[in-house]
């Protein structure tokens, strides 16, 4: 029982100031109850004391790590993820933490990237993510071997194989050619995410992968297509294909679009998509916090005005599950990093030619120089 205290007092102090984790390990050792701290604590503090073990004592982190990813899975998996955010790239926000150093950094990467093939494809993308931001972090900058070996790794992971993106494209191009209902094509990326075999669940990891990094080229899509893929995202967000960081990254996307002027072609996108998703609105109260922000929302979705009523407290907390929108620049570069998103920019503007994971599968004519983009008409006097 008196353990348990002891634990108890050590976790309310770790999270409450995350710098103090020298001082509990060391309080660890005094006690010789490392161990004892290690198997009882919750992950954050055991991956915490870990950490520190395996730099001031030797312990062999790829080993504990190996273990406790087979004990206990995608709960564990995250939680290590969500230590080297806030540890490896400082998005944590808190400077009192001693940064990790590079060789304990590539342990976790290392023992995260063998365990990559059996975690389901919503965390397999956002390892790829954690890797893109740690690969730019200054701290990983400050060992260029390491550093280069962290982008080695980083262009590994997000990369697929031709034959993988070519069917992915197939998929896309019946939609858009109106072979394949959106419903119809939504079960079959939920039947991937869950499929025991690989290049199914490769398959879903790419089309998602590829839908965010078109976000960019969305102002560029004739207005046919670009509903198709509004919806295609709504649904997406709508039956839970897309979780924790990569949640995070779509629910923005669509927030940015809402931002834009009402009757833009990228709010007609954001307003389509929340209609497929407006159901789970309510999981979410920091969300409507940041909707209710955006004045002409609620001309166009007068059904939700009690949900941004509810919102309209400055003091309300994140759901349950709900991603955090309040870190901007966070967001912004996440997006930039992992999908080529470019979040918050003037996305109505110049940009170039569409690439090939959607644009082909809408079979785009190609574009004389100085024509308008595909879908939209010259402006008045050009002919």
């Amino acid at each position: 029982r008196h353990s348990v205290a002891v634990i108890r007092a050590m976790v309310d102090a770790h999270t409450s100031s995350p710098a103090a984790a020298e001082r509990i390990f060391d309080v660890c050792q005094e006690l010789n109850a490392l161990q004892v701290v290690i198997d009882r604590s919750p992950f954050p503090l055991a991956i915490e004391m870990v950490s520190i073990a395996s730099r001031r004592v030797g312990l062999n982190l790829e080993q504990w790590l190996q273990e406790k990813i087979k004990a206990n899975g995608g709960a564990f998996v995250s939680a290590c993820m969500r230590f080297l955010r806030a540890r490896a790239t400082q998005e944590g926000g808190d400077k009192g933490n001693m940064p990790l150093s590079v060789e304990v950094v590539q342990s976790f990467l290392k023992v995260l990237q063998g365990a990559a093939p059996n975690m389901p494809p919503d965390l397999q993308a956002e390892l790829r993510q954690l890797i893109a931001q740690i690969s730019a972090a200054p701290n990983t900058r400050q060992a260029p071997t390491a550093a280069d070996n962290l982008s080695a790794q980083a262009g590994t992971a997000q990369g697929f194989s031709a034959d993988v993106e070519e069917e992915a494209n197939r998929y896309f191009q019946r939609v858009y050619s109106m072979q394949q209902s959106i419903g119809e094509l939504v079960e079959m990326l939920r039947a991937f995410r869950a499929s025991q075999v690989q290049r199914e669940r490769d398959i879903f990891s790419c089309m998602v992968h590829n839908l965010f990094d078109e976000y960019k080229f969305f102002p560029k899509y004739p207005e046919k297509e670009l509903r198709i893929t509004a919806v295609l995202f709504g649904q997406l967000i709508l039956h839970n294909l897309v979780s924790n960081i990569t949640l995070g990254v779509a629910l923005r996307c669509v927030l940015d679009a809402l931002r834009k002027p009402n009757g833009s072609k990228m709010f007609a996108f954001g307003s389509e998509a929340l209609e497929q998703f407006k159901r789970r609105l309510t999981e979410w109260p920091q969300y409507c916090q940041h909707l209710a922000q955006i004045p002409h929302l609620a001309q166009s979705h007068p059904d939700l005005l009690p949900l941004f009523s509810k919102g309209s407290d400055q003091t309300v907390a994140l759901g349950r599950s709900e991603p955090s929108m309040n870190n901007a620049d966070a967001d912004s570069q996440l997006a930039a990093g992992v999908a080529g998103m470019r979040l918050g920019s003037d996305s109505e503007g110049n940009n170039p030619p569409l690439p090939r994971s959607l644009s082909s599968a809408m079979n785009f004519p190609p574009q004389p120089p100085g024509a308008p983009p595909a879908g939209e008409a010259a402006p008045a006097g050009v002919s």
